[in-house]
């Protein structure tokens, strides 16, 4: 085979010179080069994996039908992660070179990992992340189980670094996470499907379950036909899934898991992974004895040794936020008319906290003595800092990273930047843009607000004649959002309804409404459109400076107790330092560059240690926590009146679609309002309780939906946060929050 170099000029040679080169040769496959020795990789496992996902698409009823076989554009990943090679990967990097972590199982890892989560949202940006990152020496990279084919092109993209700087695959480490299906929000008013537990497939009948079992594809097909949002319990149980959030369901059982390797196998074409993170096993603490829940994850534990066995991974580990202490939740307390979920009614009762020693003994008993469950992976921020700071319920001698230390287990952990706060709402480390002038911007929402309400009442009498009228609760966005204001309180939530339940069916109503109308409607229809954008643009920008007002306050305090967190600029940079030392290796979603360069080159506290003593502070303090953040508003849920339970007469569906509230009572708790030092408004006195009856035929209705004649009591707290964060009393520490 060596001969075929012979003749060939230096600089279009194809071998590589490191340990592991794959090189492709004519007319045969890919063969690992071992110091002069050639021998066919190990891909039978990986192969059938591959072909069995294959055959699976075939006669798929999807979102377009019934499709054909589909081949894999992913080109093959051979080789596993060794020692010598990651070790090498480490010495190369500069920035890595003192900022790394040798785990017990023999690899060198970077102190800091990629996600790749998030990068199908930009693909070409997130290439080039890619490759930045792997030329500096970042060499830990995670998979998640629920891949689409969008990931063919970032296992592309991994190759085609791979080759372009001549390195090795051996010298990093691939992480993938399964257990755990995730779907993407899709548009509203999308094609309906059949639900059901038997779907039919060319002129047959075959279960979704043993589709899974060969394919899994749960990106492909739950993105479709099969909802996780509107699945009900009865279907979940039916397919052995269990719920874990409105888009999310826990798959760990044998055949779920055998599903996700096929999979990845058929997108990401890998031939092995390192390590395969199982996560979704809080989810069997259902309330059944432990004997019975033992026993499940005995089943799981035994299935990943024999993944290890074949040679499709090198170790596993167990992924999960209960591996540490539950995070502490103290909700305020609610009148008894309050409006709000049934969670927050009910005394709160924390979620299980897996007991690591238990898990140790069911490795054993699974895989003896040299078990293969190697690594642990968590959430750890500020705010969900337990994992270092908190005994642990079952061993109050140890926290979660002193117990894994004891039993030789490596940590990695995700989320540096994002947690979630009182009402499991998103919230990020994160500067936010912030408007100058506040009160002008409040003041031309309601305006806008005014205008689209009006619009929508002139055409009113021209929906009411169309021979197919649109469901008003997809084309009065106005009163829609008149009515949901108290339940949208976060900007990463008000953005996803935004794209996902509001614009898709608006848009389709106005091309309807365009299509068969007369000028007069077209031009109001494009006015319309302009108009809501412009509401909900301007809203948006309330919701980023309500998030850039929190995040100053919790830079202030993370300057105030830690000297050594106060010299980075960026508060993302504190957050992320601080994550650092929470585990062995620190997961974070690099899918821009500039992120990246934020956490390594543009990081004055790169591979550097923060003393203890401050690390405790803020393990301990709530002031950088967004743990009592965002707590509901108790009449979040309120009803619509008798006589309003449909819009201009027109019954809407909200009632199923969302949950209403009263429009004679909205709030902005989130909206810093004029007060004065007794916290009342001044421009009107507040009447307690409702509003005043508006004047028919006035705009006062408007002002009744959009204006502050609400309860009394949350503008003195809504304006704390913008008028008292720059005072030397704040600096110093002597006020906080009331």
């Amino acid at each position: 085979q060596f001969l075929y170099f012979i003749g060939v000029p230096p600089e279009r040679r194809k071998m590589r010179r490191q340990v592991g080169r794959v090189a492709r040769f004519p007319g045969t496959r890919a063969q690992t080069i071992h110091h002069g020795t050639v021998t066919a990789p190990n891909t039978t496992k990986t192969e059938e994996r591959t072909k069995q996902a294959s055959r699976a698409y075939k006669g798929m009823l999807g979102p377009q039908g019934l499709t054909e076989t589909v081949t894999s554009k992913a080109p093959f990943l051979p080789g596993k992660a060794t020692e010598r090679a990651t070790r090498h990967t480490m010495d190369r990097s500069s920035t890595f070179e003192n900022w790394c972590h040798k785990s017990p199982t023999g690899l060198w890892m970077s102190k800091l990992g990629c996600t790749t989560c998030k990068m199908p949202r930009d693909m070409s940006e997130s290439e080039d992340a890619l490759q930045l990152q792997v030329i500096k020496g970042l060499n830990v990279f995670e998979i998640d189980g629920s891949a689409t084919e969008v990931y063919q092109n970032i296992s592309k993209s991994f190759t085609e670094v791979l080759n372009a700087f001549e390195l090795d695959r051996e010298g990093f480490v691939f992480v993938l996470r399964i257990g755990v299906m995730r779907q993407a929000p899709m548009p509203a008013g999308g094609q309906d499907f059949d639900m059901n537990n038997a779907a039919p497939i060319r002129n047959r009948t075959l279960p979704v379950l043993e589709r899974y079992k060969a394919s899994s594809l749960p990106g492909q097909t739950l993105r479709g036909g099969y909802d996780l949002e509107n699945m009900d319990e009865s279907q979940m149980r039916s397919l052995n899934l269990r719920r874990v959030g409105p888009r999310s369901a826990a798959a760990v059982t044998t055949e779920w898991l055998d599903a996700s390797m096929s999979n990845i196998a058929f997108h990401m074409n890998i031939e092995t992974v390192d390590v395969l993170l199982i996560e979704g096993l809080e989810s069997l603490y259902d309330g059944r004895p432990d004997e019975e829940v033992e026993k499940d994850i005995l089943d799981v534990f035994k299935w990943a040794e024999s993944v290890v066995a074949d040679g499709s991974a090198q170790w596993f580990g167990v992924a999960s936020a209960s591996l540490a202490p539950p995070l502490p939740r103290v909700y305020p307390p609610l009148p008894p008319d309050a409006k709000v979920p049934d969670k927050y009614k009910e005394d709160y009762k924390p979620p299980v906290c897996m007991n690591l020693h238990r898990l140790m003994k069911l490795a054993e008993q699974a895989g003896g003595e040299k078990h293969n469950l190697r690594y642990l992976s968590y959430p750890f921020n500020l705010t969900q800092s337990q994992a270092l700071g908190t005994p642990l319920p079952y061993d109050d001698k140890n926290t979660l990273c002193s117990l894994a230390k004891h039993f030789n287990l490596t940590t990695l952990s995700h989320n540096p930047l994002e947690t979630v706060d009182l009402q499991d709402k998103c919230q990020r480390y994160h500067r936010f843009p912030m408007t100058a002038d506040l009160a002008q911007l409040r003041q031309n929402f309601f305006h806008i607000c005014e205008k689209v309400v009006m619009k929508e009442r002139e055409i009113k009498p021209y929906v009411d004649k169309m021979t197919r009228q649109p469901p008003l609760h997809q084309l009065f966005i106005g009163s829609v959002y008149a009515v949901l204001q108290l339940q949208l309180c976060n900007a990463f939530q008000f953005e996803n309804w935004i794209n996902f339940d509001i614009l898709p069916p608006l848009r389709r109503n106005l091309m309807r409404i365009r299509e068969g109308g007369s000028r007069d409607i077209k031009d109001w229809a494009n006015a319309f459109d302009m108009l809501v954008n412009d509401m909900l643009r301007f809203r948006l920008q309330m919701f980023q400076h309500k998030h850039g007002a929190k995040t100053i306050e919790i830079d202030y305090a993370i300057d105030r107790m830690s000297e050594t967190l106060s010299k980075c600029p960026i508060v993302s940079q504190k957050a992320l330092n601080f994550a650092t030392h929470g585990a062995d290796v620190t997961m974070a979603g690099f899918h821009q560059s500039r992120y990246f360069h934020e956490a390594t080159e543009l990081n004055p506290l790169a591979g550097k240690r923060v003393p203890w003593e401050e690390l405790k502070r803020l393990c301990d303090s709530k002031e950088v926590s967004f743990c009592d953040y965002n707590p509901p508003h108790p009449y979040m849920l309120e009803p619509f009146p008798a006589n309003e339970a449909n819009f201009s007469g027109q019954q809407t569906g909200l009632r199923d679609l969302l949950q209403p509230m009263d429009t004679q009572r909205p709030e902005w708790p989130d909206i810093p309002k004029k007060v004065g030092e007794d916290g009342v408004e001044r421009d009107r006195e507040p009447i307690p309780g409702t509003a005043p009856e508006p004047t028919p035929g006035s705009s006062e209705p408007m002002n009744a939906m959009f204006g502050h004649k609400g309860r009394v009591g949350s503008a003195e707290i809504a304006n704390y946060g913008v008028s008292n964060w720059g005072t030397e009393e704040y600096f110093d520490g002597k006020v906080s929050p009331k």
